[in-house]
């Protein structure tokens, strides 16, 4: 996936430049591959992930007519930050980057796309009132309901003790950082999203169930649609779905709603 990413990437170097914005006191860094549209889609990645795993979904973008934006979320990468806050305050830099793209690129649709973590802060983003009215899409791959179950699944995929272990790290992460982990929790807010939505989830995910994106797909009031994928892990979908993952996001793209 990453040097499939890549390769895109060296192919439209012509087309890129880099982006800086600022957000509550943080540089943030990112690049713009302008390909003369109007419509603007803008990849968040899942956590420890710096730009360059963005590079990978930009293909189906760009494909149907829309610059790519991808960024360094913060403390990743170029952008500046401390901590990562699995999505309680990163929903902020999305904002930031949405308006971003409207005011300074010139771009009047700008589409969403995140993955896993990118996804939650996508939607908590979203079910703000302040939201912006010209983000037209929102794409979730492998949304969890709640970064604590995703994150237990973790550890116990990785044979890691649960009690009291994992509440101690979320204890430590709130003293130290100041992050409640509770916030994570995109169930709680997708009945307030009203932009519509293409959730996109693998059978075969562990972390994020598909019992739970049935839950969300359920509670999400805005109109929507779930694409299921047979084939691959968390975070792993379009690599073994390819025709259908990136067939369903330009169909996704072609409805106004």
């Amino acid at each position: 996936m990453f040097d499939l990413g890549m390769d895109w990437a060296r192919e439209n170097e012509a087309r890129k430049r880099p982006v800086f914005i600022e957000n509550e006191g943080l540089k943030l860094a990112g690049e713009y591959f302008d390909f003369g549209h109007k419509r603007c889609a803008i990849i968040f990645p899942g956590r420890t992930e710096s730009l360059y795993y963005s590079y990978y979904f930009a293909q189906p973008y760009a494909e149907a007519g829309c610059n790519i934006l991808v960024v360094d979320s913060r403390a990743h990468g170029l952008s500046e930050g401390k901590y990562n806050y699995c999505s309680t305050r990163e929903w902020s830099d999305v904002i930031a980057w949405s308006r971003f793209a409207h005011d300074q690129l010139g771009c009047s649709d700008v589409v969403l796309h995140g993955i896993c973590v990118g996804g939650a802060a996508v939607v908590l983003a979203a079910a703000k009132p302040d939201f912006p009215v010209y983000v037209s899409h929102l794409v979730v791959e492998g949304l969890f309901a709640t970064f604590l179950e995703s994150f237990k699944l973790h550890m116990k995929a990785e044979k890691r003790p649960i009690f009291p272990v994992l509440y101690e790290i979320f204890w430590a992460a709130r003293l130290e950082s100041g992050m409640k982990i509770r916030e994570a929790r995109p169930i709680r807010v997708i009945g307030k999203v009203k932009t519509p939505i293409l959730f996109l989830h693998g059978r075969k995910d562990a972390f994020s169930l598909p019992k739970r994106a049935e839950e969300l797909y359920a509670a999400c009031n805005a109109p929507k649609e779930l694409v299921w994928m047979d084939e691959g892990s968390h975070s792993h979908l379009r690599i073994n779905n390819q025709e259908l993952y990136d067939g369903s996001i330009k169909a996704f793209l072609q409805k106004t709603f």
